[in-house]
């Protein structure tokens, strides 16, 4: 039996990154076919066409699908585990299972939920590969960043090994390296990034599965970028949202009542990002994404429209939050 989760983030970036536009060429797909073109498009980073040390879930994933790799599976903690177990996503998924990363509105713990909006849907290709690790001495040098003149990674156990062979492993491709999965993700893994050590032994990725074909869209067979919209003051991108207008009134209240009782943290005890947590029904989650994709596009004039990763960037930057300085991909 399918399941469906869904994971909230934050759309605005702070200290921390949100979903913000990228102007990308992608593989567009709707319910008429499939073309290659230009489009706007949400995804994880800092500010317009600007990632982060790495992007999560990774859209940029060439030659592979989308994949989440760090964000909320790196360590075993109330606030990444799935709501009302001590399980991490990557330690729970299945194939043909569903992830739906977005948000809701009023962003606070209180509701009730007016908006949803949703920027990427993954559908799991496998079960999630695990990335090789090996034992650091806990306290001792890591290769990570020093943060209070203390390595970031002091009190990890474990560090995780060979990121170009393991980009080589999810992608397929020869050379690792030479991948955009690597380039814009898993290298963040390497001496100096921010993700090279953890406290799971057992870490592992998840991986997306994609298909250009229209039949995989209704079904939810494939992974998919919903395509950007304005959002309601006309002045910025947003990811596509819906709102109880797009739905009979008993199908919006089960989405309501979901993220209500669910998806929204309590007042006390985790983050405002929100809880990670399991749709009461796959309909549910399959209902959301059905009409999230009837409202992607529109705005570009592509109604019923989304972009199918990898995703190629047509202009990009790459955001140092340690140093806040940013700078052109190529100087990255």
């Amino acid at each position: 039996m399918r399941r469906a989760f869904f994971f909230p983030h934050p759309r605005k970036p702070t200290d921390r990154p949100g979903r913000v536009p990228f102007h990308v060429r992608a593989p567009l797909l709707s319910a008429h076919g499939c073309t290659v073109g230009e489009a706007v498009v949400c995804a994880d980073g800092y500010a317009d066409d600007t990632i982060g040390t790495n992007q999560d879930p990774c859209v940029f994933s060439a030659p592979a699908g989308p994949f989440l790799s760090y964000c909320r599976i790196n360590r075993e903690d109330a606030k990444n585990y799935i709501r009302g177990t001590k399980k991490l996503l990557s330690h729970s998924m299945s194939e043909g299972d569903v992830i739906v990363f977005g948000k809701y509105e009023p962003g606070d713990e209180h509701g009730p939920t007016e908006r949803v909006w949703v920027d990427t849907v993954l559908v799991v290709a496998q079960r999630p590969p695990q990335w090789p690790t090996s034992q650091r001495t806990v306290g001792g040098p890591c290769n990570s960043h020093r943060h209070q003149g203390k390595p970031a990674c002091g009190q990890k156990k474990w560090a995780l090994k060979d990121p170009p062979g393991f980009a080589a492993r999810i992608t397929g491709a020869p050379d690792g390296a030479q991948t955009d999965a690597y380039r814009y993700n898993l290298s963040d893994a390497e001496r100096g990034g921010m993700h090279c050590c953890t406290n799971l032994d057992e870490y592992r990725v998840i991986v997306g599965a994609r298909s250009n074909e229209p039949v995989a869209l209704d079904p939810l067979s494939t992974s998919f970028v919903s395509l950007a919209q304005r959002s309601p003051d006309g002045r910025s991108w947003w990811p596509a949202w819906v709102t109880g207008e797009h739905f009979e009134p008993e199908a919006w209240e089960a989405i309501r009542r979901f993220v209500d009782e669910q998806v929204r943290p309590p007042p006390r005890g985790y983050e405002l990002s929100g809880t990670i947590a399991q749709f009461d029904s796959f309909d549910t989650a399959m209902h959301l994404c059905r009409k999230i994709v009837q409202v992607s596009g529109g705005d570009q004039g592509r109604p019923g429209t989304v972009a199918v990763p990898p995703l190629t960037p047509l202009r990009l930057k790459r955001r140092d939050p340690r140093t806040a300085t940013t700078v052109p991909i190529g100087d990255a």
